[in-house]
Order: C-alpha cells, then sequence, then structure tokens
C-alpha cells in the first residue's frame, strides 16, 4: 500500500501528459518490471466521448533499466 500511494503522488504531480506519462513510468520500473512500453489512443478521450473510429494507439513513452556492464566494459 506504501508503494501504491507513493506512485500515485509522482503520477499526480505531473501537470501535462509527458509528466503523467513519466511519473508512470518511474513508479513501474524497476519495482515491477525491467521495462514498460506506454501506448495511447490517438486522438485521447475529452470527458464521456466515445471513439467513433477504429482506435490507434501510439507509443507515448519508453523506459528501461540500463544495462549493466560486463567486468570486462563490454555490453
Amino acid at each position: 500500500l506504501r508503494f501504491v500511494g507513493a506512485a500515485t503522488r509522482r503520477i499526480a504531480r505531473g501537470i501535462d501528459l509527458d509528466e503523467i506519462v513519466l511519473g508512470l513510468c518511474r513508479a513501474t520500473v524497476p519495482t515491477f518490471a525491467d521495462a514498460i512500453l506506454v501506448y495511447l489512443r490517438d486522438p485521447l478521450p475529452v470527458g464521456d466521448e466515445r471513439p467513433v473510429d477504429p482506435v490507434v494507439l501510439r507509443l507515448r513513452r519508453t523506459d528501461r533499466i540500463p544495462e549493466e556492464a560486463d567486468t570486462d566494459g563490454v555490453r
């Protein structure tokens, strides 16, 4: 529950969509996953708007844990 509360606060701090998505990525990686892809419907719905066209998803952001270098310095 502490993690969910902290993640909610991090995501809620976002002023615009990019900050909200970034907060979601940072709350998820590395606690729950090594990587995350965030796809959003394009265009985003407003209010109770229902889609009339086929749903199109656009990749908004990716994030992952950086790979660690081997002891030889080779990745």
